[in-house]
């Protein structure tokens, strides 16, 4: 443990909980998309449609962690960010609504002279998430009851602006 979270016992205890409690990973570029998320074999990603998330969001995926610790969850500030080559398979955002959408590694990965990362997605059909919704989710793809569709081209991060939402 570095000495500057040794100063009071409060930065220790937050260190800590960092270090030992699971939490979804916070995604903000395409290379912190590709290692928290798609290189894993499977990973939920929540499409957050607003900085501050809902009480009842964040209570959903401390369940989903607790209930599926084989799978890797991330998030992303959808407001901000826009998630090219991957926003076309999901609905619309809007009203600021959550998303949710599983990827199932196809094969591959992001490491320097391996097979090219292939991927494949599942997601919620509407807008709107709940706890009960990402659960089954994530459970099919995890037993392989949901059918993933193989996507051609992996996701990026953009910054969402106005010129990038009109060429989309």
């Amino acid at each position: 443990i570095p000495s500057k979270h040794l100063k009071t016992g409060s930065m220790l205890v937050k260190l800590l909980r960092a270090k030992l409690v699971p939490h979804a990973q916070k995604v903000e570029t395409t290379q912190d998309l590709r290692t928290k998320c798609l290189d894993k074999e499977i990973c939920g990603l929540l499409l957050k449609g607003e900085n501050k998330a809902p009480k009842y969001l964040k209570d959903a995926m401390q369940n989903l962690l607790k209930e599926f610790p084989n799978v890797s969850f991330a998030s992303v500030d959808a407001s901000v960010l826009y998630v090219l080559n991957l926003e076309e398979y999901l609905p619309e955002l809007k009203d600021s609504q959550p998303r949710f959408v599983v990827f199932k590694k196809v094969s591959g990965s992001i490491e320097k002279g391996g097979d090219r990362l292939i991927t494949s997605i599942a997601s919620l059909p509407s807008n709107g998430v709940s706890y009960g919704q990402m659960s089954n989710l994530v459970g099919g793809v995890v037993r392989g009851t949901t059918i993933t569709e193989k996507i051609p081209v992996l996701p990026t991060i953009k910054t969402r602006t106005k010129k990038l939402e009109q060429e989309e």
